[in-house]
């Protein structure tokens, strides 16, 4: 029996050891539900294992998934990890770099949005406009792909218009349902978006005649686009054209989807061409203080500070006249009325006939005093904490916790109908670290730091 028993021992601590170090492996691909816009609720983002400590900028790679994954971005979010990129991070699959045909390797960061219905043109841009606002993205190298709905709707995006279609340099739409017109066809070759279709040649659901047409409208531009537009139909009957597409292992001349995406780039400046810094500093007085040079000033005529609570909606809170300097000059600006917790910040440039371009965002983390009787205990904490609010305001609030970079990773949501109010707050599933936690109501908005060991 002591043999059997250490035997059972032996097995019981290899199998717990094995799920352990695949759980841990999955939690690489982390799920958010935050609210991009109405029709996105929720999201996984998956970043490089030196995203931490790099500093450095990397490509992107969106994916769409198709209708059988529409959901509500909470309970359902789960359900975008069915097929293609999140479906092979989740399962261990997915390479950690990849080797361009020109010799070159990068990591990517894979972010893949949960729609609620069938997604705009506006839904796509409002998440592209999340991802690079709230993530270190090389503008250069941003890459979308999509199956049967995501696929079409890859199409949709960049043939939109010439501004959407410059943004991205690769595309690869699967089994799409758009066919494309000729002037959005025009419209992807004008701009040069690399694209690589894949359909089935049999399949019933979404004729592989759309994929084709759309390959034939793009190339039949005059100029042809560089690179022409690539089509591979497999020899396939049903609709799933995505599982060999997204195999890492499966190659076409040589290069799978990835490493052929990775080899195309924009040639976006880092900085607005009359800018040659910007930098927004938080002050001792908990004000920010925006300091920027121009290479040239002559044909500016002001520029407009802007502020936002989450990146993508900015509004004004004040305005700077230029000098007119030829020679470009220094200028700076102080926020007095600042936003606890995390806040962005950009230059919106006006030149005198009009024409409007935008600064690079800076990202701002203000600490401030409690004032509310706003504590949380214990700090340090090892599993749960307390939060305890001590105020008049009664209402919905939220806590959100802030790692010191400022990117979220969790959110509370809670009642108080009452003066004092003590709320558990689950702190288990939290890093170690140290963190901002940012507590707001209607009126309320207190920030602590808070230390999980």
């Amino acid at each position: 029996m002591d043999k059997f028993y250490k035997l059972r021992l032996i097995c019981t601590a290899y199998l717990l050891a094995t799920l352990l170090a695949n759980a841990s492996f999955c939690q690489v691909q982390t799920p958010h539900s935050i609210t991009i816009n109405s029709n996105c609720h929720g999201f996984y983002d998956y970043l490089p294992i030196n995203y931490g400590t790099s500093g450095i900028n990397y490509p992107l790679l969106i994916f769409i998934h198709g209708a059988g994954e529409l959901g509500n971005g909470t309970t359902q979010l789960k359900d975008v990890l069915f097929n293609g990129p999140p479906r092979l991070i989740n399962l261990g699959q997915w390479p950690t770099t990849f080797t361009t045909p020109q010799g070159k390797t990068y990591s990517m960061i894979v972010f893949t949005p949960q729609f609620v219905a069938w997604p705009t043109v506006a839904d796509i841009e409002a998440v592209y406009q999340y991802a690079i606002n709230h993530y270190r993205v090389n503008l250069n190298m941003v890459y979308v792909t999509g199956l049967s709905m995501g696929g079409g709707v890859t199409f949709d995006y960049v043939s939109a218009s010439a501004a959407n279609a410059a943004k991205i340099a690769a595309i690869v739409p699967i089994c799409g349902t758009t066919l494309l017109s000729t002037p959005a066809a025009d419209i992807v070759a004008s701009n040069n978006v690399a694209a690589w279709v894949t359909h089935n040649k049999y399949d019933l659901d979404i004729s592989d005649s759309i994929s084709i047409k759309d390959v034939q409208r793009i190339n039949s531009y005059k100029p042809p686009p560089k690179p022409l537009a690539k089509l591979t139909l497999f020899p396939d009957s049903g609709h799933n054209a995505w599982s060999r597409t997204y195999d890492p292992n499966w190659r076409d001349s040589g290069y799978n989807i990835y490493e052929w995406m990775l080899q195309y780039q924009r040639s976006f400046a880092v900085l607005p061409i009359k800018l040659k810094s910007f930098d927004a500093v938080p002050q001792a007085d908990n004000s920010v203080k925006l300091d920027w040079s121009t290479d040239s000033g002559d044909n500016t005529g002001y520029f407009q500070v802007e502020r936002s609570e989450d990146g993508i909606n900015f509004n004004s809170i004040g305005k700077v006249t230029a000098s007119g300097n030829t020679t470009g000059d220094n200028y700076d600006f102080v926020d007095k009325q600042t936003l606890t917790g995390v806040s962005y910040y950009r230059l919106a440039i006006s030149d005198p006939n009009g024409e409007t371009t935008y600064s690079e965002i800076r990202k701002v983390l203000i600490m401030a005093n409690s004032k509310s009787g706003v504590t949380i205990n214990p700090n340090p904490t090892y599993n749960d904490a307390t939060l305890t609010i001590n105020s008049q305001e009664l209402g919905d609030f939220t806590a959100t916790l802030f790692d010191m970079s400022g990117r979220q990773v969790q959110i509370y949501r809670f009642r108080k109908d009452q003066v004092y109010l003590t709320q558990n707050i689950p702190m288990y599933n939290v890093p170690r670290g140290d963190y901002v936690m940012v507590v707001r109501g209607k009126t309320l908005n207190e920030s602590l730091r808070v230390t999980k060991q």
